[in-house]
């Protein structure tokens, strides 16, 4: 670009970014390495950037993701044990929990004060590489640290999810679990046989299966919270049909939807409510077609069921990056991010979720 083209303001920004870059290569490399040497240090400019880390990437892990929106969230403070009370909690009733990284959910029994015990473990991000040089004396050290913390949140975000998903996932069963209906009025009858709603039949989501999923929840005293479907399967939402139209052969279709709802659908690609009740079907690219996953709550405020398909604890952060050495070479920083965490599920949480088979 040619200088007449550039505005007095741009003009002095470059002429201050070219005074520096000359300015530093005038540097010899051994004064090049010993302030590097300084900004590295305990205290240093890098030192309060991790600092500062530590709190945004802790609200990019607290997002909401889809295996968090199964859980109780809530935290611990580091060394302290999790322990979990359920108010009807007997010794020896099976839980399951997650002891370690990429390890599958293992069976647990309430100890002799009827308690439930779960460990905390660590887990670690990838090796995220910033560039020294650029971290430190070039104006791309705020590019290079939002990069960072993305980096950071998305890697340890895949691992946390992975752990969340095998467990949820270890919840939906043919066959309700022993103690499942410690909360359940036993004068209820008509109850589902497990969480696992079969509509294989159907082959596509339509409206019989949202009716087979609020009847599930409905005869469980719950009320949906959210349906999570696959997003290759959204146009199957999008071909209901509104009142009066008809198949090709005259008949009622299938799907036939009242005018506003088709109206919400045209407008925000979202359905909340169905036959009275909520439904909020949310669109998921994690789920593969054919698998919806509900997570719903008990309907009264005062049933004193545990909410959530599963616990999910963490250890608040203080420090947790850590310098680690760097795969491109001595030009670069390497980054590695923990967190600590815990998880269980009780039987009677089997209640608030269930999967749908529908092909």
């Amino acid at each position: 670009m040619a200088l007449s083209h550039v505005s007095v303001n741009n003009y002095s920004a470059l002429k201050g970014k070219f005074e520096r870059i000359k300015k530093l290569d005038e540097t010899p490399m051994s004064l090049r390495a010993e302030n590097l040497n300084k900004a590295l240090a305990e205290g240093g400019t890098v030192t309060k950037l991790d600092q500062l880390r530590v709190g945004i990437i802790e609200a990019y892990i607290l997002a909401d993701t889809i295996a968090k929106a199964f859980c109780v969230i809530d935290s611990v403070k580091q060394g302290q044990l999790i322990v979990y009370r359920t108010p009807a909690a007997r010794q020896n009733m099976e839980f399951y929990k997650i002891a370690n990284y990429n390890g599958k959910p293992i069976k647990g029994y309430t100890s002799q004060d009827k308690q439930a015990y779960a460990e905390t473990y660590f887990i670690s991000s990838d090796i995220i590489e910033i560039p020294k040089w650029n971290n430190i004396f070039t104006d791309n050290a705020a590019q290079q640290e939002d990069r960072a913390n993305r980096d950071l949140a998305y890697s340890l975000e895949k691992y946390i999810d992975d752990d969340l998903t095998d467990l949820v996932d270890n919840q939906y069963v043919a066959a309700w679990r022993a103690d499942t209906f410690q909360f359940q009025d036993t004068r209820v009858t008509g109850l589902p046989a497990g969480n696992i709603i079969d509509c294989s039949s159907e082959g596509e989501i339509n409206l019989e299966v949202i009716k087979k999923i609020l009847e599930h929840f409905i005869k469980l005293g719950r009320r949906v919270e959210a349906i999570y479907y696959p997003m290759d399967d959204i146009r199957n939402i999008w071909d209901w049909q509104a009142e009066p139209d008809t198949t090709s052969t005259g008949s009622l279709g299938k799907d036939l939807i009242p005018q506003y709802i088709q109206e919400q659908i045209w407008t925000s690609g979202v359905v909340k409510n169905l036959f009275g009740y909520p439904v909020n079907m949310v669109p998921c690219n994690t789920l593969a077609s054919g698998t919806i996953k509900v997570i719903a709550t008990p309907a009264k405020a005062n049933d004193p069921a545990p909410r959530g398909a599963a616990f999910f604890w963490t250890v608040p952060m203080d420090s947790y990056v850590t310098d680690v050495p760097p795969v491109t070479g001595p030009m670069f920083r390497g980054l590695v991010m923990m967190m600590g965490m815990g998880m269980l599920a009780l039987p009677q949480q089997c209640l608030n979720t269930a999967r749908v088979d529908y092909k």
